[in-house]
């Protein structure tokens, strides 16, 4: 027989019978894949601490809580996005953010769950590294406006190389206790992490012996975005990949990858494989560096801080060769 669930959240439960009952029968009217097990797993052992913590900590506003997590958590069970990922974080980062959680349930659960959610769906992302972070973040005693701001230079952190830009310019107004605690770093790194997208501040020596090279990309057919082996081009500091059938900006640096389509006001054009740093397939244009020596059969290359970009016939992926500056 499965345990039931008690405490504050069954009071909230039974208060607000009528409603619960409804929304859970028009679920299961509206959805036939909807498993009520899983659900009442979730709730019990998920929820229902999370709203007892709430309770305990005095500061009021338990049913509103408490009605908060069950309707998010009916709706994702209802449309199959109740992942592991977002239990983990719900555990772990709602109790310690009980105080803000009272005040404002919908805008606390709201964008932890988006976020979880986001990094469960992008490749190569950390979602655990990610929770682990922001935990240390709210150990600073850090407001709840910051704890969403240093989580955007997490997710940066955690694998999402297309936050880059926009977690340095965060990381920048961050205290330092908030800045050691999301990035291992402080903020004389900053200036460097600019400067070097392989620098780690967590650990120096990790950055150095990481491998040389990095793959990045794929055979669409593979889950990767290229229907063709692609070519590179710069367009200003971006990596552009051309498969001939759409363009993407490629991004790497110490902390992960990502290959993000190119939007429609960058325009389209042909990759210039005779402009001077992009090779050419047949060998008439530039010379290949020594450094991209082990990419067999390079169709093109560009230099970014810190590595040469290359692409081969023979292959979907898009290599990274780290170089010292």
């Amino acid at each position: 027989m499965a345990a039931l669930i008690t405490g504050a959240f069954a009071a909230a439960l039974e208060a607000n019978r009528d409603a619960c009952n409804q929304r859970i029968a028009e679920v299961v009217r509206t959805v036939p894949s909807f498993d009520a097990r899983a659900l009442s797993a979730d709730l019990r052992d998920v929820v229902a601490p999370i709203v007892d913590v709430v309770d305990r900590a005095g500061h009021g506003f338990t049913t509103q809580v408490a009605m908060t997590l069950f309707g998010i958590t009916v709706d994702l069970h209802a449309t199959g996005r109740f992942e592991p990922v977002i239990a983990e974080g719900w555990t772990r980062v709602l109790p310690v953010l009980a105080g803000p959680l009272a005040a404002d349930p919908p805008g606390v659960v709201g964008p932890l769950t988006n976020a979880l959610a986001y990094l469960s769906a992008h490749p190569g992302a950390r979602a655990q590294d990610w929770i682990d972070r922001v935990v240390a973040v709210i150990a600073t005693g850090a407001a709840i406006d910051v704890v969403w701001r240093a989580g955007q230079v997490a997710a940066w952190r955690c694998g999402v190389a297309e936050h880059r830009d926009g977690a340095l310019a965060i990381a920048a107004t961050l205290d330092p206790a908030v800045l050691d605690a999301v990035l291992g770093a402080s903020p004389a790194d900053l200036v460097r992490l600019a400067a070097d997208p392989w620098f780690d501040p967590a650990d120096a020596s990790a950055s150095a012996s990481r491998p040389a090279s990095l793959l990045v990309g794929g055979f669409r057919g593979f889950g990767g975005p290229f229907v063709r082996p692609p070519v590179v081009t710069l367009e200003g500091a971006r990596v552009v990949a051309d498969d001939g059938d759409e363009r993407w900006y490629v991004l790497a640096d110490a902390f992960g990858s990502a290959v993000v389509r190119a939007g429609a006001e960058s325009g389209r054009a042909a990759p210039a494989r005779s402009d001077p740093g992009v090779a050419s397939g047949t060998g008439a244009a530039t010379t290949i560096p020594a450094a991209l020596a082990g990419v067999t059969e390079i169709t093109s290359w560009v230099a970014v801080p810190g590595a040469l970009v290359a692409t081969s016939a023979l292959s979907h992926a898009i290599a990274f060769v780290k170089v010292t500056p």
